[in-house]
């Protein structure tokens, strides 16, 4: 009875550490007074487990356009799911995206701005009876951009010279002006620009009563290297006689 007392008033706790196992409570069965007793209790007993998911996750990211991010990680072994955060520069905090199952390895962020950084972190969770979800730790932050947007650009002719305006990319680190003559020339670059501004482009002279067309896209520098959004629309542009 003192025994049945003390585990009553939580005097004993019984610690737990597994991996393996997820339990929802713990019972404890003993007989009253004596091993040889007739009458058999049951007695509620704390208890202190290790239920949440102790393996650390690694989280990729990876470009995929100017509005989606792809996000992969290798599968855990004794989770129920995977919740996808995304960081809210406005909220300062990190805010779940996506819940996915247990079976799932990737997920593509859509929907996104282009020409921005976008910050990732996953984690584990089990789902337990009493308790909803049992969180795991938290992955590495996965850092990634989308694609620069497409340029708007107006051309004209000056002379025997074109002049393209080239509206400002949101997010863009430069610029790449293509320009071909005739149908069956071969698009060319013909200037690179750094920086993230509205510009204005003059060519060479150019042959008189040629078609010339240009057009521009613009790139994101991420880790050293350059990542470049769709073409603007192509203009075409005379060159008269005079």
């Amino acid at each position: 009875k003192q025994l049945k007392e003390e585990l009553v008033n939580d005097l004993y706790q019984y610690s737990l550490d597994t991996k393996q196992c997820v339990f929802d409570d713990l019972m404890i069965e003993y007989e009253d007074g004596c091993i040889i007793g007739e009458v058999t209790d049951f007695v509620r007993l704390g208890h202190q487990a290790t239920i949440k998911p102790l393996d650390k996750m690694t989280l990729k990211a990876n470009i995929k356009s100017t509005s989606k991010i792809f996000l992969q990680w290798k599968k855990l072994d004794r989770v129920s799911g995977y919740a996808i955060y995304r960081y809210d520069s406005g909220k300062q905090r990190y805010e779940k995206i996506k819940t996915v199952s247990t079976q799932e390895t990737s997920y593509t962020d859509s929907k996104l701005k282009s020409g921005k950084t976008y910050y990732y972190k996953i984690v584990p969770y089990r789902s337990i009876t009493y308790t909803k979800v049992v969180n795991g730790s938290s992955s590495n932050i996965a850092k990634c951009i989308t694609k620069p947007g497409k340029p708007v650009i107006k051309a004209k002719k000056s002379g025997r010279r074109i002049k393209v305006k080239i509206k400002k990319v949101s997010g863009a680190s430069g610029y790449k002006v293509y320009l071909r003559k005739g149908k069956k020339g071969r698009y060319k670059v013909v200037k690179t620009y750094k920086g993230n501004r509205t510009r204005t482009y003059k060519s060479r002279k150019l042959k008189r009563k040629k078609m010339y067309y240009v057009k521009v896209r613009a790139y994101k520098t991420y880790q050293s290297k350059k990542y470049f959004g769709k073409y603007s629309k192509t203009k075409k542009v005379k060159i008269p006689k005079k």
